[in-house]
């Protein structure tokens, strides 16, 4: 007989009162059911607040903005081993507003809001999957989500200067006549921008001078919609994720031992730069360890104050890496960052993810570590984030600046599409256009192959073919079949806790390659590429 586990899971909230908590969990279970007995149907619920799908007009076009959530399903074998659950059909119980879309070879499915309108929302669904064994239990995660829509021409979406001499640190810039050459983007000489950029999808590598054609017509085109995630891994998600893991992966996936004492850190020494994952209950005997968030301290473990909304910081790429590839998500290309932190109307100089003006103050932290942890002096006139005049000492809580009262991009700190904290709090992990290793992502796989398949190597490391890290160079091409081991094609973006306000800005590129070691600036997140 099958046995579940109902797991709550919410991956972070966006204020004390204005929340999302992004909720789902499983209802019922139908073994081998007519008119196949080959599949198992299982049925869960799904909720989330504020949730939207709004039209916009911008230039006389009209565009579709919405949010969701990607929901994907885990095992565990009475050995304890957790595998992927694969969807063969999902749909919405009649009368639910929630609409599935049907991703094919995917290890999730997308969920958004059916009608145009805002607030919460929640709804049934049944999938069927091939067969399980008896005696499991069923794990469910989810993660809020925003769609990007294509926006044309997606070059003016780019950078933030025109000639060089007025952006950031080797942003992309539009290059003299661009109308006549056929060349709409390049960047100043350095390892890590000498991409150029023409439509509808080919990169080039470039020293101002000379050029030379890299074609890669698998790359996640420049010009297509993609799904986002709205926050950063979260030190609750990520703790999910190691107490699904072998003892074997976990001692990849973390800096301290399994088997080390209760309270120890698995990043970081516990409760350095606020990151609280610690161990819970150590392995012994071969089994894996348990991990728990403890940020108030008590040794008692997840509870409300623990931290668990918290973005999580200590990543290395092969962690983010790992992580994306567990949940099925793909690494976000540094093109995709500019493009959903960028207005929709178009760049302008010097521009962080929500506009030009940023807030420049100590910040204090109310009900830290909680789901309504709060900054109790943000703005109200100035953009608000988690930077080095921030001295906060580590990232906040998801979304922090996301309250009742925020009510436009500046005081939430958020993109025009409801992106929260791509400047600031954690430096984002990106795929670069700058090098081999970065542009030779997905090659040679159709684009939703490029998303994780929910399986890690023994190890612990994500195992897909042409992603960021599974070579050792930045000069040599991605590879099939192969491990992430390495941050070759990697690129920071964003900016941190610990950064200046320059680093912030949506079009730097100043920072070079994601570090292949845990630091206490680097945190991660994931998109969806879709067919």
């Amino acid at each position: 007989m099958k046995f579940f586990l109902i797991l709550i899971f919410t991956i972070f909230f966006v204020g004390n009162v204005k929340s999302n908590n992004v909720t789902v969990g499983i209802s019922g279970y139908q073994p081998r059911v007519a008119p196949s007995f080959y599949y198992d149907v299982l049925e869960f619920y799904l909720s989330w607040d504020n949730s939207w799908n709004n039209i916009v007009y911008r230039d006389g076009a009209q565009t579709t903005l919405k949010d969701g959530a990607f929901v994907f399903f885990k095992y565990r074998l009475p050995n304890g081993t957790v595998h992927p659950i694969y969807p063969t059909l999902h749909s919405p119980v009649e009368g639910t507003d929630l609409a599935v879309t049907n991703l094919m070879n995917l290890n999730g499915m997308l969920i958004t809001r059916n009608s145009l309108g805002n607030g919460t929302i929640s709804g049934n669904f049944s999938i069927s999957f091939l067969a399980l064994p008896e005696d499991v239990e069923i794990l469910a995660f989810a993660v809020e989500i925003v769609q990007v829509p294509s926006l044309l021409p997606f070059y003016y979406r780019l950078g933030d200067g025109y000639d060089g001499s007025s952006e950031s640190t080797n942003a992309f810039h539009h290059v003299d006549n661009f109308f006549s050459t056929g060349s709409f983007l390049q960047t100043d000489v350095n390892s890590f921008d000498d991409g150029e950029i023409e439509p509808p999808n080919t990169i080039r590598v470039t020293d101002g001078i000379t050029e030379a054609a890299i074609d890669n017509p698998n790359f996640p085109p420049l010009y297509k919609s993609f799904i986002c995630m709205k926050y950063e891994i979260s030190q609750g998600i990520y703790r999910d994720f190691l107490n699904t893991l072998t003892l074997a992966q976990q001692t990849s996936r973390t800096a301290n031992s399994p088997t080390s004492a209760i309270g120890t850190g698995a990043l970081t020494v516990s409760g350095a730069n606020r990151n609280f994952i610690e161990i819970k209950s150590p392995s012994s005997n071969g089994s894996p360890a348990i991990y728990g968030c403890d940020a108030s301290g008590n040794n008692e473990y997840d509870q409300a104050n623990d931290g668990e909304s918290i973005a999580c910081n200590f990543l290395s790429w092969m962690d983010v890496a790992a992580w994306l590839d567990w949940a099925g998500l793909a690494p976000m290309t540094e093109i995709q960052y500019e493009v959903a932190s960028t207005r929709i109307t178009g760049h302008y100089t010097f521009d962080y993810a929500w506009g030009q003006s940023i807030h420049n103050n100590p910040l204090t932290i109310t009900n830290p570590g909680m789901a309504s942890e709060v900054i109790s002096n943000a703005s109200i006139t100035l953009g608000n984030a988690n930077y080095l005049g921030s001295a906060t000492n580590g990232p906040l809580r998801n979304g922090i600046f996301s309250t009742p009262t925020s009510n436009n991009r500046k005081k939430s700190g958020a993109t025009f599409f409801g992106i929260m904290d791509m400047s600031g709090n954690l430096n984002e992990a990106c795929v670069t256009v700058g090098n081999v290793a970065g542009r030779s992502f997905n090659k040679e796989l159709n684009l939703a192959q490029s998303n994780g398949n929910g399986v890690l190597a023994a190890n612990g490391n994500a195992l897909v073919s042409y992603w960021p890290g599974n070579v050792a160079l930045a000069t040599t091409e991605t590879v099939a079949n192969a491990e992430v081991t390495t941050a070759a094609g990697t690129i920071v973006r964003g900016g941190s806790f610990l950064d200046i306000a320059d680093k912030l800005r949506k079009a730097d590129r100043s920072q070079g390659q994601v570090p292949a070691t845990r630091t206490a600036t680097q945190g991660g997140r994931g998109v969806l590429n879709l067919p």
